[in-house]
């Protein structure tokens, strides 16, 4: 299953509910832990990501036996800017004028905040408590709250092969 991958218990399975929209980050088999996430919407419309640990043999047993699918459509972009999928982003950037931040600046500085965390994947998803692990990399780079949860959820889009462009 390649990286990224959205997917759906159509009928629910273990701890998923049912058509819940999950996205493939990471199948280990040293760990035996297949992670996932789960983008949210906070009530302020902050996107935030719930990780989602599964036992690999039971991931895969449910992919088997088709407890858990792929989605008939597959974004290129975050739950947040599947609206633009079609747009070319960089011409959206010149045709907006004159602006303080680039779209494409922005995603270069949230990549450039989770790098360390990327170079650390492994020890990240070796970790008893993932999320916790990447807070802590969310933590080194700043303090403040909403970069931890902005951290947290650009690391996951960008785990899943898409960039955030938050």
């Amino acid at each position: 299953m390649l990286i990224g991958t959205r997917l759906i218990a159509p009928e629910g399975f273990g701890s998923l509910p049912r058509d819940v929209v999950l996205h493939f980050i990471d199948s280990n088999a040293r760990y035996e832990r297949v992670l996932l996430v789960r983008f949210n919407w906070h009530g302020n419309g902050q996107q935030l990501a719930q990780l989602v640990s599964l036992g690999r043999k039971e991931f895969e047993e449910a992919v088997l036996r088709k407890e858990i699918i792929p989605t008939p459509k597959q974004p290129t972009l975050p739950p947040w800017l599947e609206s633009l999928e079609s747009e070319n982003l960089a011409l959206r950037d010149v045709q907006r004028g004159k602006v303080k931040v680039l779209h494409s600046e922005r995603i270069d500085r949230r990549l450039m905040h989770i790098a360390n965390a990327l170079a650390k994947k492994e020890e990240i998803f070796a970790a008893s408590d993932v999320e916790c692990s990447i807070n802590r990399y969310a933590r080194q780079a700043n303090s403040q709250d909403h970069v931890i949860h902005g951290g947290r959820t650009c690391w996951c889009a960008r785990r899943n092969g898409i960039d955030s462009g938050s």
